[in-house]
């Protein structure tokens, strides 16, 4: 039985029930829960999913961030002498950051062409049909996943980019 309620004293309202309940059914005993509570149990287990899928995704982008920036500093120290001296034949530091910038955003752009058709088809077809009411996915979404992992990495590379391409040329080539 559903009862729909507009009362502030719950107690009295639940003795009520309980009441009216065993004059009807005297054999069986009175159980009462409220709806909210009911659907809060039935998605608790997906709620403890997305926080752990959550927290391994955040994981995974820390992994992959330390990566690439460890693969720009690997980068830009074993170019440090075209870095410099193509700086001082006049390179400008945005001409710089292109050039050492482009092979990685490249890698980004692909492995965004690989991901975004399998976030969608995971999302859409593994995990999303065991819901009665869902949002459907769209492009927008993964887009806008995707431009923030793009946003990320190109601001760890320039940063490291950045740090080459002010260092004082004539100190790489003299050491080198």
């Amino acid at each position: 039985l559903a009862v729909k309620y507009q009362t502030e004293d719950l107690p009295a309202l639940m003795q009520k029930l309980e009441t009216a309940y065993e004059r009807f059914e005297p054999a069986h005993p009175f159980q009462a829960s409220f709806y909210e509570d009911d659907i809060a149990k039935t998605y608790e287990s997906q709620k403890t999913t997305i926080n752990l899928v959550t927290l391994l995704a955040i994981l995974a982008m820390s992994i992959a961030l330390l990566g690439l920036f460890g693969m720009a500093v690997f980068t830009t120290e074993s170019r440090m002498k075209e870095i410099s001296v193509r700086k001082v034949l006049g390179a400008s530091l945005k001409g710089l950051m292109m050039l050492l910038s482009r092979g990685f955003v490249l890698i980004i752009v692909v492995s965004g062409l690989i991901a975004i058709p399998a976030a969608y088809w995971v999302v859409d077809k593994e995990l999303l049909p065991d819901f009665d009411y869902r949002a459907e996915i769209g492009a927008l979404d993964l887009l806008s996943g995707f431009l923030v992992v793009l946003l990320l990495g190109v601001a760890t590379i320039i940063w490291q980019v950045k740090l080459a391409a002010n260092r004082n040329p004539t100190d790489v080539l003299r050491n080198e």
